[in-house]
């Protein structure tokens, strides 16, 4: 509003400014008034957050805690494929033969089992050459007293193949021919968890 002179009885005369006066007025009080309180919302958020840094993040209504379950649910989902995925199931016929003969040398495979330190039972898989026993061991045999564990008891060096986390022994089948044309013998275990072996 504008203050005009005094008219001859001494009562002051005011008139009304114009609209884009009174929209300007209207908008500075709105302004004005609205700052107070999101500076009062914001030191009380900010004083929360100092006080309980987690909860600050932590879904306040029914529906926020619906969706945050959800999403935890398949984050863990996505974490057990991961670390945890499912395990190879396969037979024993999958291997392949027990004995063979391998550019005119005998191969034969003795499968067996051990536990390891957390008391889990391991199958594991040797290829090796029978001919390379140990001459004791072939007693063992002809007796038929046969743990599996003696064809490591050979003149062969042995190569130990570890699968990856997600597989199983039969992940060395592709590449026996290269292992034993080498002259080495092929140790695969189950690793617990996975295949045959116990354990998760």
């Amino acid at each position: 509003f504008k203050k005009l002179p005094s008219d001859p009885t001494g009562k002051v005369l005011a008139t009304q400014g114009t609209p884009r006066d009174s929209q300007r007025s209207a908008m500075g009080n709105g302004e004005s008034a609205r700052r107070p309180a999101s500076a009062r919302r914001a030191a009380n958020e900010a004083a929360s957050a100092a006080e309980d840094p987690a909860g600050a993040f932590a879904p306040q209504d029914e529906s926020s805690k619906s969706y945050w379950k959800q999403f935890k649910d398949s984050y863990d989902e996505i974490i057990d494929a991961i670390i945890r995925p499912p395990r190879v199931e396969y037979a024993e016929e999958h291997l392949g033969p027990i004995a063979f003969e391998f550019g005119g040398v005998p191969i034969a495979r003795a499968d067996f089992e051990f536990k390891n330190r957390r008391g889990l039972t391991l199958h594991c898989s040797h290829w090796h050459r029978p001919d390379l026993l140990a001459p004791d061991f072939k007693t063992e045999l002809q007796n038929g007293d046969d743990s599996g564990m003696g064809s490591l008891r050979s003149e062969q060096p042995c190569l130990v193949y570890l699968h990856s986390h997600v597989a199983c022994r039969l992940d060395v089948l592709p590449l026996l021919r290269t292992l034993l044309t080498s002259g080495v013998s092929v140790l695969a275990p189950d690793l617990s968890g996975h295949g045959m072996s116990e354990g998760e």
